[in-house]
């Protein structure tokens, strides 16, 4: 019996032709049964691209395909890579760089923005981050994927700030990788493994003496009645002037507890609420607004009337220096650090850098939670 089968010529002899036949029904039934599985095969592959599966096989891979395959794995095994490992890497790739992935790094700045107007923080919190972050995005390109943003494009970016910056800067660019990769705008965190820049030294923070708050309070009480609700609450209770202070309620002031409740709409900086207690130095200066007007906002506030009760007081106030000023005070009395750090709504080692003058003397603690005003 002669026959053709995978490509050569088979010759075999049999006894009988019973068994001729019965081979020869054999191998019929073999070939029917690999075109039928081929067959199918087709109908699968078919339906599958009709579907748009990804379904690869290599049979069906083009010459190019094929080499792009042996290249992918050369190119692995170059760098102490397995051919098993290729999956993985082609999984990251098209994480980082393909559908998915296609935000540019002014498109991911453009919705952090956004979302942190939409929770309500400070318009100089935006100004800033909105800064910053704009010289990083003129620094590797709006255009730049954010998905393919590296730690070497970044820590090149915060070498170029002033020294005394590039804490800031690292700052600003992690709040917006993390935004980023927290919302799947890319596989990894950007900065892992960059460690923050030293901040400059900071100098000892600046407070105002008993006497320049007495004159400041009586000053405004003065020149501007209105004007002393802030500044009262700013040096005796630490509110922030912008993210709080302005946005204090008459009705967040219980007087029986001698509490003032910071509320998380108030806190337009942290969001976190937290009770300040109020010394009787405060209650006295924010019971000359009569009961009759104690309605909506504590404090108002006029820049051009704080520069002119300043001017005729003749005591300078920068910026938190009213905060720094109830921190220290606050600290001198009590000496808890963590107290005075809730209190103030930040964390203890914000407050021992930036807020604790450690030179106050017992008496001038004592004259400073002492200032009422003059009868």
């Amino acid at each position: 019996m002669d026959w053709w089968g995978g490509k050569k010529h088979h010759q075999r002899r049999f006894k009988s032709s019973d068994k001729a036949v019965g081979f020869a029904q054999e191998l019929q039934d073999e070939r029917q049964a690999r075109e039928d599985a081929e067959k199918k095969a087709r109908s699968i592959r078919r339906e599958n691209v009709r579907r748009g599966d990804t379904v690869v096989e290599l049979q069906n891979l083009q010459a190019s395909e094929k080499a792009a395959v042996a290249t992918a794995i050369a190119v692995l095994r170059a760098a102490g890579g397995r051919a098993e490992d290729l999956p993985a890497a082609a999984r990251e790739f098209a994480a980082g760089h393909l559908s998915g992935a296609s935000a540019t790094v002014g498109d991911v700045l453009a919705a952090h923005l956004k979302d942190l107007k939409a929770l309500g923080r400070s318009p100089r919190t935006i100004e800033q981050r909105a800064n910053l972050c704009g010289k990083l995005v003129e620094h590797v390109g709006a255009k730049t994927r954010f998905a393919a943003l590296t730690r070497p494009q970044i820590a090149e970016w915060i070498s170029t700030a002033p020294s005394g910056s590039r804490s800031h800067y690292y700052t600003a660019a992690a709040a917006l990788c993390r935004w980023g990769w927290g919302r799947g705008y890319s596989r990894d965190y950007a900065l892992a493994g960059l460690p923050k820049p030293p901040g400059r030294p900071r100098p000892e923070p600046e407070i105002l003496t008993p006497a320049q708050v007495r004159t400041l309070l009586e000053t405004a009480r003065a020149l501007y009645p209105e004007m002393v609700p802030y500044i009262a609450l700013g040096v005796f209770a630490g509110l922030r002037p912008r993210a709080e202070l302005v946005w204090l309620k008459w009705e967040d002031i219980d007087w029986e507890e001698r509490k003032i409740f910071v509320t998380v709409k108030t806190a337009r900086k942290t969001h976190r609420a937290r009770p300040v207690p109020m010394a009787d130095c405060l209650a006295a200066w924010l019971s000359l607004t009569p009961e009759s007007a104690r309605q909506g906002t504590v404090a108002v506030f006029s820049r051009r009337h704080y520069m002119k009760i300043q001017a005729k007081a003749g005591v300078q106030v920068g910026h938190d220096v009213l905060r720094h000023t109830r921190a220290s005070y606050r600290l001198a009395e009590i000496r808890d650090p963590a107290i005075v750090a809730y209190e103030n709504g930040h964390t203890l080692a914000v407050m021992q850098i930036h807020y604790a003058n450690l030179r106050l003397k017992d008496a001038e603690v004592r004259e400073f939670w002492g200032i009422v005003p003059k009868e």
